[in-house]
């Protein structure tokens, strides 16, 4: 939650109270843009911390900010502007975007502006950066010297594996993306990624110290909620009946991590938060105790599924704790998405998705494996690290005969072998939806019992069948 005076938050609740929005440019190139430029009611801000049907720690994502203006003749696409609401003489910062699309409304004065935070920073090929890096590393040292690559500067925050150390599980010649490596860095410290309004880097976390509150025939007087600020009461501006699911989700109470070759659970893990396929995590000793500091870090954390619309209240922030009630029901929930429309008159949508109990499908790899391998392009790892299933190199020297190179690629629901000589494909046998398809210099099967049904087609000019014994029926 921005801090702001509660006087300034209460003016908010009002629409009654003027209200404007003006666009800076944050290298000043262009002139304001004044609400007086402004369409009535065009602007949408759209924040997500988690979009996924259940909670899932680590997600980075972009903030969209759309308006519509005129009288703006400058080319102002990939400029940086800054909105922000005025509201008597008090400024409340909005973030800071890159605009990305400028499109005029065919037979209209206006043009519609989308533009995007700094998260998008994040979202290109960072190996050049990744092959200077000196392992083993701690995960801090990981992390500022990304963040300083990437050209942001981060809140400073302590994470719960700021310790560990990593080594290199990458490989420096294929595409790294600097997203993948962000959302790794955040999901193992039970985090989630986000942009502050002033454009730095945030570790977002889940308050669970959410206070006692009255019972539910006390509703809705907000003089009864505690005024600890764990959570933010908003019965008192609801715009309508919150849409809410008939469960809260269960509390997170462990940690699972795995995927293909290592697993590891804590003791406790009724409802665990599963970890599968981190690049940070690839054979490691140490899991136990990162998953004990990551449960020490989510364990409680649970909120009620809902959809909630109400007066913008634009101070609070993703991850913020939200309460209130529909008729005898209670609702305490957070904003896992945000989107926040209007200007004089501003409404908020907060919505938290959110399953009763996590997916315990331990085993579902193949879906990420081809994510992964599209993301980084066929990742590529040493000998020590082909346990991933991305795929298995092995490099020898031999003086004589160059250099003998086979690898084992899984992609697209095909698999195929490859036996390479100095470059050269020597050997390629390939299994697919169609069959087993095989090319080399020489075939050897030896068997003690083989079958052939259906047809054996032969094209070749030297061809011979040796048959020592025979049975018929």
């Amino acid at each position: 939650m921005l801090n702001i005076s509660d006087e300034l938050k209460d003016l908010f609740k009002k629409d009654s109270v003027y209200k404007r929005l003006i666009i800076r440019f944050s290298n000043g190139e262009h002139a304001d843009i004044t609400n007086d430029q402004i369409l009535t009611e065009s602007m949408i801000m759209k924040e997500l911390l988690c979009s996924q049907d259940e909670l899932h720690f680590g997600t980075c994502n972009t903030t969209k900010f759309e308006v519509s203006v005129a009288d703006v003749v400058a080319n102002i696409k990939g400029c940086e502007i800054c909105p922000v609401l005025v509201l008597n003489s008090n400024e409340i910062p909005l973030g800071i975007y890159t605009v990305g699309e400028v499109e005029k409304n065919a037979g209209k004065p206006y043009k519609k502006i989308t533009a995007y935070n700094r998260m998008k920073l994040f979202d290109k090929d960072v190996k050049g950066w990744y092959g200077t890096l000196k392992f083993p590393m701690t995960l801090k040292a990981f992390r500022d010297s990304l963040l300083s690559y990437i050209g942001l500067q981060q809140v400073s925050t302590t994470l719960v594996n700021d310790n560990i150390s990593l080594q290199q599980t990458l490989d420096a010649t294929q595409t790294i993306n600097g997203l993948e490596l962000i959302q790794a860095i955040c999901e193992i410290n039970g985090v989630f990624g986000d942009i502050t309004r002033d454009g730095k880097f945030r570790y977002v976390t889940l308050n669970t110290e959410y206070g006692l509150y009255p019972g539910d025939d006390l509703f809705p007087s907000e003089d009864l909620f505690p005024s600890d600020g764990s959570s933010v009461p908003i019965n008192a501006v609801l715009k309508s009946i919150p849409i809410i699911d008939d469960y809260e989700t269960a509390p997170i109470d462990g940690v699972v991590i795995g995927d293909n070759e290592m697993y590891y659970e804590t003791d406790s893990h009724n409802n665990p938060f599963i970890i599968r396929d981190n690049a940070l995590l690839y054979d490691r000793a140490d899991l136990k105790q990162i998953a004990e500091r990551l449960a020490t870090k989510i364990n409680g954390i649970f909120y009620r599924p809902a959809e909630i619309t109400a007066v913008g209240l634009p101070h609070l922030e993703l991850g913020d704790s939200v309460v209130c009630s529909r008729k005898a029901d209670f609702v305490q929930t957070f904003i896992l998405e945000r989107t926040l429309k209007g200007i004089q008159s501003l409404t908020d949508v907060y919505q938290a998705r959110g399953e009763e109990y996590f997916s315990k499908d331990y085993n579902s790899i193949g879906d990420k494996l081809k994510r992964l391998n599209r993301q980084y392009g066929q990742v590529k790892t040493s000998i020590e690290t082909t346990s991933r299933g991305l795929e298995l190199e092995v490099e020898r020297a031999a003086s004589a005969e160059g250099v003998l190179r086979s690898a084992i690629d899984v992609l697209g629901g095909e698999v195929g072998i490859k036996i390479l000589k100095n470059g050269t494909v020597t050997t390629n046998l390939t299994l697919d939806n169609n069959g087993l398809s095989f090319s080399g210099n020489k075939v050897q099967i030896k068997s003690t019992n083989f079958t052939l049904t259906d047809k054996l087609i032969v094209n070749t000019t030297n061809f011979k069948i040796l048959i020592t014994k025979t049975n018929t029926s």
